[in-house]
């Protein structure tokens, strides 16, 4: 659940940050980077969601695997292990679905460098809204992140470098 708002989160934060200043474009304007420009440089979030959703998907296959061969017929540990795999399924489905938003947004860059008037829409209470509750979100994912981070580390073997 996670990473699903932290893929929403991301993905937002690339809509709600980029706008080109002015109905005219100015020579200070047309060398700013277009929205599409700015979509295309955060292509990057959805692609580190790729790996994150692939290695959680690994992880809860291993435990899956690790339950099944050891299980001796116990029911319980079978259940876990389908729900493991039920799982597992649901977040590679999720790193497919980024990987379509990062190409997606990767081709963005073709778009048109439009003209915005900035100060206009950043006084449309919408935008502004959206922007709070994005940066909100934003700040508590990371950390949610913090917080699972610790938590695994805790639970991992100590290296022995």
């Amino acid at each position: 659940m996670k990473a699903i708002v932290a893929t929403c989160c991301l993905l937002v934060a690339g809509v709600a940050g980029v706008a080109v200043a002015g109905d005219k474009m100015d020579s200070k304007a047309k060398d700013m980077k277009s929205c599409g420009q700015h979509m295309a440089d955060r292509a990057v979030l959805p692609t580190k969601m790729v790996e994150l959703m692939t290695s959680v998907a690994d992880m809860m296959d291993a435990h899956a695997a690790f339950m099944v061969a050891t299980a001796k017929g116990n029911k319980d540990a079978i259940a876990e292990a389908d729900g493991m795999k039920m799982l597992a399924k649901d977040h590679r489905d999720l790193a497919t679905m980024m990987g379509k938003t990062a190409t997606n947004m990767t081709n963005a860059a073709k778009w048109p460098n439009a003209p915005h008037d900035e100060k206009m829409m950043m006084s449309d209470p919408k935008i502004m809204e959206s922007m709070k509750r994005l940066l909100k979100t934003e700040k508590e994912m990371a950390a949610l992140m913090q917080q699972d981070i610790a938590m695994m580390e805790a639970h991992a073997p100590k290296s022995t470098n």
